[in-house]
C-alpha cells in the first residue's frame, strides 16, 4: 500500500477559496490558514489507503478578530469514513 500524498507547509492569508472538492490520499501537514473567508472547505474524501495517515497533521486554524476579513469556520465533508485532524 502507498503512503498518503502529502502537502506541507501551506499557507493561506485572506483567501476567498480555499479547500477543495474532492481529495483522496492527501495530507496536509503544518497547514496554516489565517483570515480567510473559511478556514478550509472539504466537499469529500474518504479513508487513507495506508490506515495510518491523518486529512490534517500540526496544523494552525486561526483568526484575528480585530481583522474585518475571515471567519474561524472549518466546513468539513460528509460521508461513510473517518475524518482525522
Amino acid at each position: 500500500v502507498n503512503p498518503a500524498n502529502v502537502v506541507e507547509d501551506e499557507f493561506d492569508y485572506h483567501n476567498m477559496f480555499v479547500g477543495a472538492y474532492d481529495l483522496g490520499d492527501v495530507s496536509f501537514v503544518r497547514y496554516v490558514s489565517l483570515n480567510n473567508a473559511h478556514a478550509f472547505y472539504y466537499k469529500t474524501s474518504k479513508n487513507f489507503a495506508d490506515g495510518v495517515s491523518s486529512h490534517f497533521r500540526d496544523g494552525i486554524i486561526a483568526n484575528n478578530h480585530k481583522d474585518a476579513y475571515g471567519r474561524l469556520q472549518f466546513y468539513g465533508p460528509s460521508g461513510p469514513f473517518t475524518f482525522r485532524f
